[in-house]
C-alpha cells in the first residue's frame, strides 16, 4: 500500500510498474505519466485499487501514458482496476 503512485514523473523519465497475480493499493492518486512516459501492466489477475483517488493518464502536455491488462501475446490472462475516476490529459 502506498500513498500514491506515481509512473514517469519527470519530463525525461519513464516508468513502469507490472502487478502480476497480486494487487497494489494507493490510497490517494494513480499517475501513469505525469510528465514523461508512464505505463502499468496488471497480469494473472492482479489488480491495481485505487482507494479515494483518481487514475490520471498523460497528464502533462507531452506525456505519454498506457494502462495494459493481459498480455501483448495472449499467454497471460488480465487483471482489474478499481477506481472511482479515470481522467485523461
Amino acid at each position: 500500500t502506498s500513498s500514491q503512485g506515481i509512473l514517469g514523473k519527470q519530463a525525461s523519465g519513464e516508468g513502469t510498474a507490472t502487478i502480476v497475480g497480486g494487487t497494489w493499493t494507493t490510497t490517494g492518486n494513480l499517475t501513469i505519466g505525469e510528465n514523461g512516459i508512464g505505463s502499468l501492466h496488471v497480469l494473472s489477475g492482479g489488480t491495481a485499487d485505487v482507494q479515494g483517488g483518481t487514475v490520471n493518464i498523460a497528464v502533462g502536455g507531452s506525456s505519454e501514458g498506457s494502462l495494459v491488462f493481459g498480455s501483448n501475446d495472449f499467454t497471460s490472462t488480465s487483471g482489474t482496476l478499481l477506481a472511482t475516476t479515470i481522467a485523461f490529459g
